[in-house]
């Protein structure tokens, strides 16, 4: 059976059919191609469910999530996960996922079987919520401070969790100086401005970076080149 050929219109129709149920106010902004890839640009925020939705709407749990021109994008080739390669937790929402106990990282979101080394910490002084842009202000100075890089970030009822690991750190730290990299997608990649323009998206700590084969300048979490 060959491959299903999708167009731009089916991720779009697929795309906004799965927010019409679950993000109301959120909308495709535009889908544009690149052989079997595809950008998706939202214009607003979506929650970890409704990104999971979508995931299993397009055929692709790893989805590369980033920020551009304060819009949400997406980037992903549809098709690639079959649905018994989601788990039974992918379709649950943000308070499902810690209705056990709401001060643990979820499972899905846990990297330690690519770093063995890697622990959770709360970020002191997190404990009051705080905006958007406060919260992403006290992750970098703990991150200036301690050293670490989180792999990924929560903010969850106890302050702000995150996933640090020494063997990420070092792997991190060594492509960060190359300024070059290979993507999760096997394209090349050049960091932008020799990787400086780190910021917290999202649950990811991000970098700008073009594209060698694309010419495309995005946002990118640093777990897709480490």
């Amino acid at each position: 059976m060959s491959e299903k050929i999708f167009t731009a219109t089916d991720i779009e129709t697929m795309v906004e059919g799965v927010i019409a149920e679950h993000d109301h106010g959120v909308s495709v902004e535009s889908v544009k191609p690149f052989e079997d890839y595809f950008t998706v640009k939202l214009n607003n925020d979506v929650s970890l469910s409704t990104l999971n939705a979508i995931a299993r709407k397009v055929g692709n749990k790893f989805i590369s999530v980033g920020s551009e021109d304060d819009m949400l994008t997406l980037f992903f080739k549809p098709g690639q996960s079959e649905d018994s390669d989601f788990d039974d937790d992918d379709d649950v929402d943000d308070q499902e996922l810690h209705d056990d106990n709401p001060n643990v990282i979820p499972e899905n979101m846990r990297h330690t079987n690519r770093f063995p080394d890697a622990k959770e910490i709360v970020i002191p002084g997190t404990e009051l919520r705080v905006s958007n842009t406060e919260q992403n202000e006290q992750i970098m100075a703990w991150m200036k401070e301690t050293g670490h890089t989180p792999i990924v970030f929560i903010r969850l009822d106890d302050g702000v969790h995150v996933e640090v690991s020494d063997l990420f750190d070092r792997r991190l730290k060594a492509v960060l100086a190359e300024g070059k990299a290979i993507g999760a997608d096997a394209r090349h990649y050049t960091f932008e401005n020799g990787g400086s323009d780190i910021w917290p998206i999202g649950g990811d700590i991000c970098v700008r970076a073009i594209c060698d084969e694309t010419g495309r300048s995005d946002m990118y979490g640093m777990s897709f080149f480490v």
